[in-house]
């Protein structure tokens, strides 16, 4: 992941901060902001994921600058204005959300950021273990479905062996054998 995507998502989630931070100001209740929210969360999360697909692939730039093939530029996070830059986003972005949870807690009650929170954990751990019993059902419905078609499968070659043997049993009847 290239630093310019992760300024991207930085981008998006200060523009998505201002958006709720203007929204609150005429919001009468949290549902009216509810949208605003569910914005900076989603930025929130890409951010977190940008900056680990960053921080994972600073070990191959590590070993790029040391084979020579570093570019030397700006963007490059192994480069001294690199790591600043990033660092600088990274403490923007933190202080822009300190900013909002201060300016939810003042409007809607000292707790409101924390509940805001705990209820997304519990909704993502719900929409998870949902998820989870999802593939489970999946996997026992394939289990059920291969077992049936093996059962199928020896009762065909039961009947095949049955009839092999009729068919045996006829010709030699019928056709002539040793005996008479």
């Amino acid at each position: 992941m290239d630093p310019v995507t992760l300024a991207a998502s930085y981008s998006a989630a200060k523009v998505a901060i201002s958006a709720c931070k203007s929204a609150l100001e005429t919001a009468d209740d949290l549902s009216a902001i509810g949208g605003h929210l569910d914005a900076i969360f989603g930025a929130n999360s890409e951010v977190k994921k940008n900056k680990k697909a960053v921080e994972r692939s600073h070990n191959e730039k590590v070993v790029e600058s040391r084979l020579g093939k570093q570019d030397g530029s700006v963007d490059d996070e192994t480069t001294l204005a690199g790591a600043t830059r990033a660092q600088v986003q990274h403490e923007e972005h933190e202080e822009a959300l300190n900013s909002l949870r201060k300016a939810l807690n003042a409007r809607f009650g000292e707790d409101t950021w924390d509940n805001i929170i705990e209820r997304q954990k519990i909704a993502i751990a719900e929409k998870k273990k949902r998820e989870a019993l999802a593939r489970e059902a999946e996997l026992e419905r394939q289990e059920r479905n291969r077992k049936i078609l093996l059962e199928c499968a020896k009762g065909a070659g039961v009947l095949f062996c049955a009839a092999l043997i009729g068919y045996w049993l006829w010709y030699a009847a019928t056709q002539g054998g040793a005996i008479k």
